[in-house]
């Protein structure tokens, strides 16, 4: 054994790693087991369920307006996006970050990476900003900076608690961008986990376009596919 795998090895049963899926210690290379890592590679691969088409060929409205790893419809999708929320770490951000990495058209050069930010009182709370650790993790991939364009401007009750009506109505005004933040900054790729209706994307592109910026480019970890939504977001088209 190398002495660098031996680090490795010795790093990993010092600060073992959770499994994204059930939570189970790991020392597989990725943060999720043998038996999560079959379902997760199933999970990435599942085709639209309204077109059946792949997700990134989907002809389902909207469709186009943002790239994503997996639909967020199942039980396991559920797990994944908890384990982000709640428990992610370094090494699982930069794991995913190299997926989403994948996503990304290769021949448009991108500035800056921004995201929505957490709620103060959830990063509290949790002591980090999952959307911050996985944009963080995606510029280093890229060799551009992650901007911390976005500021929460007030309170607002959380987006899981509401209807798609009420999500939309509730993200006006809660967010600004600062301009100064993104000065010479033409062309960014905007980041969460979770995209639902596509309120909170929808608002802070809007504001990303105010501010001067060419170019948003929209990816996620998860999205809620199309049949999921109630009908109210039925024509929702994220704005380029």
């Amino acid at each position: 054994m190398s002495e660098l795998r031996f680090v490795d090895e010795l790093i990993r049963l010092l600060a073992p790693v959770k499994c994204l899926g059930c939570g189970e210690i790991t020392l597989e290379k990725a943060p999720l087991c043998r038996k999560c890592m079959g379902e997760f590679v199933r999970l990435v691969s599942e085709k639209c369920p309204v077109c059946g088409m792949d997700k990134d060929e989907c002809v389902c409205p909207g469709a186009k307006s943002v790239r994503f790893l997996f639909y967020y419809d199942s039980e396991f999708s559920r797990h994944i996006i908890r384990a982000l929320k709640y428990h992610i770490t370094s090494f699982k951000a930069d794991y995913i970050a190299n997926l989403l990495y994948m996503k990304l058209p290769q021949k448009v050069d991108f500035d800056a990476v921004v995201y929505p930010p957490r709620s103060a009182k959830n990063k509290r709370k949790y002591d980090f900003d999952q959307a911050e650790m996985l944009s963080k993790a995606l510029a280093g991939k890229l060799g551009i900076p992650c901007i911390k364009a976005i500021k929460r401007s007030k309170s607002r009750k959380e987006q899981k608690l509401l209807s798609a009506e009420q999500r939309f109505k509730n993200v006006k005004g809660a967010f600004e961008v600062d301009a100064d933040e993104l000065s010479g900054v033409k062309r960014v790729i905007l980041l969460d986990d979770v995209m639902t209706t596509g309120a909170t994307l929808n608002e802070c592109t809007r504001l990303l376009k105010r501010a001067g910026i060419a170019k948003v480019f929209a990816i996620t970890v998860a999205r809620t596919p199309k049949s999921r939504r109630t009908s109210f977001n039925r024509d929702f088209k994220l704005r380029q």
